[in-house]
């Protein structure tokens, strides 16, 4: 069995399935290939359309996951055959949730279509982009230099979605928190890399989105150092062996309260782990108001102890 693409001089694509079978003469001993194709044009058609299907989004039509790791990972493999830095790019959308709650979920799915568009435009044929869940994307760009060429990818990055995208009457632009993370080498595999930069990423976020961060090695131990909090937190809240200090630092200038700050710190296991976690930035005066001021201090409790729940479950 034989499948081959046929055109014709109209350009019209025919793909024909041949089943051919040798036939020897015995009164001559001549061969003759006998055969019967058949025109699986509408097969070969419906098979493509269930592989792009299986490989890519349904809404923006860029890869999935699957399809990109699978990509990202022959990409990697081959780095060693060639100079220069792959870099990949993990990118969430800073605002979707507020345009998908304030415009609709038509008007959420029209800006992802928006912003796929435009990275593409970004790689260029030098690399891959793919939509990996919700609204965050990936892409790499292979062949680059240095760390400052990486790093003026990343802003024109951003600078191609702070450009203003028109839905209906409404412009809006599409922020994004980026996390990217580097290989020069094949010893990299997909998932690592993806890891690495998926953590760096978060880290954009945690500094006030809308940022780029390269991963280091100090974002994966802050991460691990993270989930053993988490798991004591539980353990803790669970037994009821969650002690909470307060204290209230205040700065006074001339004419009054300046900046306020509550401190507070978990001791959990006769350890102290959790108190550099658990301080919060100093805020104006105005942010404290005298109820909060002046609240008792079990009030404080209370409220510290919903807090540490909600982070627990996180």
């Amino acid at each position: 069995m034989l499948m081959c693409r046929v055109e014709s001089r109209d350009g019209t694509v025919v793909w024909l399935d041949h089943r051919c079978r040798l036939v020897t003469r015995i009164d001559d001993k001549s061969m003759t290939l006998e055969g019967i194709a058949r025109d699986v044009t509408t097969n070969k058609a419906l098979e493509d359309r269930l592989h792009h299907q299986a490989c890519h989004d349904p809404l923006t039509g860029l890869p999935n996951r699957a399809y990109f790791i699978d990509d990202l990972e022959t990409a990697l493999s081959s780095l060693d055959d060639r100079p220069g830095t792959l870099a990949l790019f993990f990118l969430d959308l800073d605002r979707f949730k507020l345009v998908n709650d304030g415009l609709g979920h038509s008007a959420g799915d029209q800006m992802l279509c928006i912003v796929a568009e435009r990275l593409c435009n970004v790689v260029r044929g030098k690399g891959n982009i793919a939509r990996i869940g919700g609204d965050e994307f990936c892409l790499y760009v292979d062949g680059l230099n240095d760390a400052a060429t990486v790093t003026k990818v990343a802003e024109r990055i951003q600078k191609t979605l702070a450009e203003p995208i028109a839905i209906g009457p409404t412009t809006i632009t599409a922020p994004a928190s980026i996390g990217v993370a580097t290989a020069n080498d094949s010893t990299t595999n997909a998932e690592t890399l993806l890891a690495a930069a998926d953590a760096a990423m978060y880290r954009a976020k945690e500094l006030g989105k809308g940022r780029i961060e390269v991963f280091d090695r100090r974002m994966r131990t802050a991460a691990r150092k993270k989930l053993e909090l988490q798991h004591e937190l539980r353990s803790a809240i669970v037994r009821s062996i969650v002690d909470l200090g307060h204290d209230l630092r205040l700065e006074v200038v001339a004419g009054g309260v300046e900046t306020a700050e509550q401190l507070s710190a978990l001791r959990a296991f006769g350890c102290d782990t959790a108190q550099s976690y658990f301080v919060s930035r100093p805020k104006p005066a105005s942010h404290w108001n005298d109820k909060i001021l002046l609240s008792r201090s079990t009030g404080v409790e209370k409220s510290e102890r919903r807090r540490l729940a909600a982070i627990s479950a996180a």
